[in-house]
């Protein structure tokens, strides 16, 4: 199983409508729901149930989340829309971004901890000093 939570994959609506044409034509059963604004779509061959949630978007359906049962449904949205390939790359993208902020979070209370120590505030520095320490031991 292969669970991907967090997803930003757009699909133009006609690649969705080719996806779900296709796995009705190999027999799975097809479910459309809706929750909050957000479209799940089930798609159930035998015992397995494979999900996906999608956002409408004006040309787009950008699906923000996957659970993949089946390893067909894998290899044909594999083959449609590089499934496994641009969620990789997400989740690169993703971890390389919360990398970048943690380093800009950093870089900001160390400039806060030197004019602290500018002004000889203890106190201050001590806090920051605590600040830190935890932003260090939350990148480990």
């Amino acid at each position: 199983m292969i669970e991907h939570k967090n997803l930003s994959l757009h699909l133009s609506k006609d690649q969705l409508k080719g996806i779900v044409h296709e796995l009705a034509q190999q027999h799975y059963l097809i479910f459309w729901g809706f929750d909050r604004g957000t479209m799940i779509l089930n798609v159930y061959h035998a015992a397995a149930n494979n999900q996906f949630a999608f956002v409408r978007h004006r040309d787009t359906m950008e699906l923000i989340y996957a659970k993949i049962v089946d390893d067909d449904v894998l290899t044909r949205l594999n083959r449609t829309i590089q499934f496994t390939t641009q969620a990789e790359q997400h989740e690169k993208k993703k971890a390389a971004l919360s990398k970048e902020v943690h380093y800009k979070e950093l870089d900001y209370y160390l400039s806060e901890l030197h004019d602290y120590m500018k002004q000889g505030n203890k106190e201050k520095i001590a806090e920051t000093k605590a600040i830190l320490a935890s932003l260090i031991s939350d990148a480990s």
